[in-house]
């Protein structure tokens, strides 16, 4: 997975996915099924819901039909998901403008203080323990959190005071106690053997990069970093053209991480295991590839791991269709949902060939660090999906 700048009329940051390992369900798919059962609603979260709603706070620029018909064509929509305009009705856009207006009503008080909750237990008190505690035993590479924080800068471009190293690191702490609580250790300690931050990429528009490489029993996961990994600046930017789902200084590192839990949940529970296990007799540290050579290639040849083929990025567009009633013989009407709930114009386009990994990822950074006042009902289904049913689907639990 990189994430690379490209400049259009507006700064657009895209991460396409980094292996093959990934089965890719592409929109051109859609057209071919017999469909039957609900194709439309009223697109109707929750009945019973909050009076008032939040304020969309971009100018409408998240919404999706905006993005769809874009004429600078600077999101990628229809090019990467292989999406004529045609062949999307006057019922589609009627159903997309129902679901964006219905997921701005306010997520309940109880789904946010149950939220709340999964921040009361602290698993790491600072950021030596983070990395200690989560880095596989006898890896042979680090967890760098601390350099990410010493390269940071705020809204201004400068780096960041003592005052806000210290509010991004309860930051990130935060979001490591939140998923820890959800997953679980044993979980969070198969998801990195490295993390490299302040790394000058080879290619300078290159943002971030998370490899996955799997090998007969074996397999790691690892991120890079770059400069601008935590540019509050740029996150702001990229937040207020509706490109990226939040504005944190962390969205990239959990965008990133998003990935890795997605790579995780796609593999067969017996697999699992080979993650990050470098018991010698499993796995001889000294054999495993640095992150810088294997982030765009996968040393897999001949691997036994097994797959689910059902992506979590398609149990996630399966779910937020099927929340509003849209039956599975109409991928195009739940993914239609999925986009309007997920307000990511890089989330829905997704990497060069498609697919709904961005989306989960974006999906997972708009469910982790979206401030209360601007959580709505959409928010909400995210809520439910990434603490409960992700876990149930691909046997988390």
């Amino acid at each position: 997975m990189k994430k690379l700048l490209t400049f259009l009329t507006s700064l657009t940051i895209v991460l396409p996915l980094p292996t093959t390992l990934v089965s890719c369900h592409l929109l051109s798919h859609w057209w071919d099924k017999k469909p039957s059962g609900n194709q439309y609603s009223a697109c109707l979260l929750y009945k019973d819901h909050q009076p008032t709603k939040i304020v969309d706070d971009r100018a409408g620029r998240g919404k999706l039909w905006w993005q769809l018909t874009n004429p600078q064509d600077g999101f990628h929509i229809r090019q990467q998901q292989k999406i004529s305009l045609s062949r999307l009705t006057t019922e589609d856009q009627q159903f997309v403008n129902a679901c964006e207006s219905n997921m701005l009503y306010q997520a309940s008080p109880d789904s946010i203080n149950r939220f709340h909750q999964l921040t009361t237990t602290s698993f790491y008190a600072d950021i030596p323990t983070l990395a200690n505690a989560i880095h596989p035993l006898n890896a042979p590479y680090s967890l760098d959190f601390q350099g990410l924080i010493d390269n940071a800068t705020n809204l201004a471009g400068l780096k960041l005071t003592s005052q806000e190293k210290d509010e991004f690191a309860n930051q990130i702490l935060t979001f490591f106690n939140i998923i820890t609580k959800v997953y679980g250790q044993n979980v969070i300690n198969k998801l990195l053997y490295e993390l490299m931050s302040g790394t000058t990429m080879s290619n300078p528009n290159v943002v971030a990069a998370t490899g996955f490489a799997l090998w007969q029993m074996g397999g790691i996961q690892g991120m890079m970093l770059g400069p601008q990994s935590a540019s509050l600046k740029l996150a702001q930017q990229q937040y207020d053209i509706g490109y990226w789902s939040n504005q944190s200084i962390a969205g990239t590192l959990v965008h990133e991480m998003g990935h890795t839990i997605s790579q995780y949940a796609g593999l067969a529970p017996p697999s699992r295991y080979y993650l990050n296990n470098f018991d010698p007799n499993i796995i001889d540290p000294q054999t495993v590839r640095h992150l810088e050579d294997i982030v765009y290639q996968n040393p897999s040849d001949g691997n036994p791991m097994l797959f689910y083929k059902f992506r979590p990025g398609d149990a996630l567009v399966e779910y937020l269709g099927a929340k509003v009633g849209i039956s599975d013989d109409y991928p195009v009407q739940q993914k239609l949902a999925a986009w309007s709930f997920i307000q990511s114009g890089y989330g829905r386009g997704g990497n060069q060939d498609g697919g709904n990994e961005e989306l989960f990822a974006e999906g997972f950074s708009q469910w982790l660090l979206t401030p209360d006042y601007l959580k709505g009902l959409n928010w909400e289904a995210l809520n439910e999906f990434y603490t409960s049913h992700l876990l149930d689907v691909y046997q988390m639990n």
